[in-house]
């Protein structure tokens, strides 16, 4: 999905695993009205722009092991994440407020 920082105006790019039982919009405009209203005072609210859907078969779906590996949330750039790396085979990812984990780009 591809969501703006309203205040910025910088668009951020971000991929998420989900299951079929819930529309792909439906998903990301709750995820996005969830993080909206759990805003620390210095963060600015997002804006959803686009869902475009991934689909993949079983076979390369994996099952990942999220290991944090900070002990305190970070702060850069006036946005708050934690870094997590999976167990299992060590590709590292961030999380945004509450959101779900997004995998960095290699």
């Amino acid at each position: 999905m591809q969501t703006k920082i309203i205040q910025s105006g910088h668009v951020i790019e971000e991929t998420y695993e989900i299951d079929n039982s819930v529309s792909e919009k439906v998903y990301a405009e709750n995820l996005i009205n969830n993080y909206n209203s759990t805003l620390w005072p210095t963060e600015s609210p997002r804006e959803l722009l686009s869902v475009i859907v991934i689909e993949e078969n079983e076979e390369s779906r994996k099952e990942r092991s999220w290991e944090k590996q900070n002990l305190v949330t970070i702060r850069r750039a006036g946005q708050l994440y934690d870094t997590y790396k999976c167990t299992c085979c060590g590709i590292t990812a961030k999380r945004y407020g509450v959101g779900q984990i997004v995998h960095d780009k290699r």
